[in-house]
């Protein structure tokens, strides 16, 4: 039987960020079912490139790919646009198109721009990061024949809900750290004083480092997750042995399913710890400091941390138990789309109604204005990480 094949497009592999934490969890998923993955961009950096598992290959030629020979294809940031329209239209013209998602991580972002037009054409659905971003597609989609435009949630994997089970065991408090918090991960953790914090940021502010700072001299021990700092991929033995996470985005997806409570503050601001009555609007906004974008000072930071931590404790397992946090689970999205690309029939009908389209005049110039932008762009970001190395 021929092993699925999945390509995950992504603009660059440059470091842990958010949309480089989605195709790795993409792919990995994908690839633990038996699926053949590829991983397509326009720049890998070499430490992360470190960070993808052996059974995933990686590539920075994406129109080098045989679109023909995959199945499903996740597309962030509209790279299927470097296949032109001739390409495009010699696989679907073969009954072989593969089943296409076009994936937005933010309504704000000139590099999400979901081109919807093309989404149009090739029948591909529209799946966001949040319930803001789904909003914001979905009114712009009424002006076109879209497929339904639909939120992932940002949800994690499976492997982030099991922490949550290690941390009410009896060992929790022995989980495997690096040698510097080993010993701090020896301590009981009965009581609701905050003694560990995990901070996650690729871009923290001032006032934020300077709370850190003094937290440390307070005695609470802190870990520093990020570009600037210990620059690593989030995983799941981040969460099993401190107390609370400063982060917002994707990260604060990972530590509600892991059962850790969360402080948003980044910078944009923040809102501070999660509450079960504020809860919809900032699930809403992706835990990103939206929409009040709350601005605090360093003390004002440290007496929230350590005052609000036993309240924040307590309300976990209430924010837990809501429908919202309940349905964070990734893999319920991919199955559904590895159904989808998996119905023979349906996958024949699209490519071959894509190829008729393709026909049309105005869309083949659409589609190779999008190839010519895709193709600026990934000259662009080539260059400009290439001037960053020494």
């Amino acid at each position: 039987m021929r092993r699925i094949r999945v390509l995950v497009t992504t603009v660059y592999l440059a470091a842990y960020s958010g949309s480089e934490l989605v195709a790795f969890d993409v792919a990995r998923y994908f690839a633990s079912l038996g699926a053949q993955v590829t991983i397509a961009t326009n720049y890998i950096d070499p430490v992360v490139q470190s960070a993808v598992p052996p059974n995933i290959d990686v590539t920075d030629q994406v129109e080098a790919c045989e679109l023909g020979s995959f199945d499903l294809v996740w597309c962030q940031h509209s790279l299927i646009a470097l296949f032109d329209a001739k390409a495009l239209a010699a696989v679907a013209e073969s009954g072989r198109l593969p089943s296409i998602v076009l994936v937005s991580l933010s309504r704000s972002t000139a590099l999400e721009a979901i081109d919807l037009h093309l989404a149009e054409v090739l029948e591909a659905p529209v799946l966001c990061n949040s319930t803001i971003t789904q909003r914001h597609w979905s009114e712009l989609a009424a002006d076109y024949q879209c497929e339904a435009v639909r939120s992932f949630d940002n949800a994690p994997l499976a492997e982030f809900w099991e922490v949550a089970a290690r941390r009410r065991g009896p060992s929790h408090s022995r989980a495997r750290w690096s040698r510097r918090f080993r010993r701090w991960a020896l301590l009981e953790r009965d009581d609701a004083q905050l003694r560990h914090v995990t901070a996650i940021s690729n871009h923290r502010p001032e006032e934020l480092t300077a709370a850190l700072d003094e937290l440390e001299r307070r005695g609470i021990m802190v870990r520093r997750i990020g570009r600037f700092d210990e620059s690593t991929l989030v995983t799941p033995s981040m969460f099993e042995a401190t107390d609370a996470v400063i982060t917002i985005g994707r990260s604060a997806h990972f530590s509600l399913a892991a059962g850790v409570p969360v402080f948003t503050y980044d910078h944009f601001g923040g809102d501070g710890w999660l509450r079960n009555e504020s809860f919809e609007e900032a699930f809403d906004y992706n835990f990103t400091g939206r929409p009040r974008e709350r601005m605090a000072t360093s003390p004002e930071l440290v007496a929230e941390l350590i005052d609000g931590y036993p309240r924040a404790l307590k309300e976990m397992s209430r924010i837990r138990k809501r429908r919202e946090v309940a349905g964070l689970h990734l893999e319920t999205h991919l199955d559904e789309l590895l159904s989808r690309a998996m119905d023979s029939d349906r996958v024949r009908l699209v490519s071959y109604r894509v190829a008729e389209r393709l026909q049309v005049r105005s869309t083949r110039e659409h589609f190779a204005m999008a190839h010519s932008t895709q193709q600026a762009i990934r000259d662009q970001l080539r260059n400009q990480y290439l001037q960053q190395q020494p």
